[in-house]
């Protein structure tokens, strides 16, 4: 009888042993149960339990909370912003349009060294530029140019008969030596937005001429009065 009892437990623990349906808690020498443990079938984790709905209100709350203020910081124009409104852009290029071909004031024959310095031109070019100033084929004029609005770091470059020069604008005007064809125009070229657009006005014999607000890449012909 005591035989048969004890074959009973042992086939008991064995088949406890051996179902997956047990869970496991061995416990180490200091009584702790082991990192990893195998549960019960059908069993769910204690993550799984789903969330209240209060949580979940207060937590879509602070997201989006979060979300708005970085939508107002990203919108919020930066201190000297020199964005334009549309109905002032439009006035910008229909002043521009009403000024017509500018003329700006030629380089005087004493002057012409200093221009030449100015532009920092090769030898060759140099030459070339003698021979075309010389020959009529080309005139030598001053252009004094700024950013108009805000000093932020508004990048041109002119280019004008063969000659290219890059122009970091600030609000100090800046005059610059520029061959101009016969017929034709000045290009001006926009660089690089310090921000709202890129600015810049010259000055012409027949006052200042705020040219219209560019885009990086956009180039802007300024007719050439004969």
């Amino acid at each position: 009888m005591v035989d048969q009892e004890r074959q009973a437990s042992k086939q008991a623990r064995g088949h406890a042993a051996t179902d997956p349906l047990v869970e496991f808690r061995r416990l180490d020498a200091r009584g702790s149960s082991p990192a990893y443990q195998a549960r019960p079938a059908g069993e769910a984790h204690a993550s799984s339990k789903p969330l209240r709905p209060g949580l979940v209100m207060a937590a879509l709350a602070v997201g989006l909370a979060a979300a708005t203020a970085l939508f107002a910081w990203n919108q919020a124009p930066a201190v000297g912003d020199n964005s334009l409104s549309a109905q002032q852009l439009q006035q910008r290029v229909a002043a521009f349009q009403a000024h017509g071909p500018a003329s700006f004031t030629a380089v005087g024959t004493a002057e012409r060294n200093e221009a030449f310095r100015s532009m920092a031109l090769s030898a060759a070019d140099l030459e070339l530029l003698r021979s075309d100033l010389d020959g009529g084929r080309t005139r030598l004029v001053w252009i004094t140019l700024w950013d108009d609005l805000v000093e932020d770091g508004d990048v041109v470059e002119i280019r004008s008969a063969g000659f290219t020069k890059v122009i970091a604008l600030t609000k100090a005007p800046q005059r610059v030596a520029v061959p101009v064809p016969a017929s034709g125009g000045i290009e001006m070229k926009g660089m690089r937005d310090g921000g709202g657009g890129i600015t810049v006005a010259a000055q012409t014999d027949r006052g200042v001429l705020a040219i219209p607000v560019m885009a990086p890449g956009q180039t802007i012909t300024v007719p050439i009065a004969r």
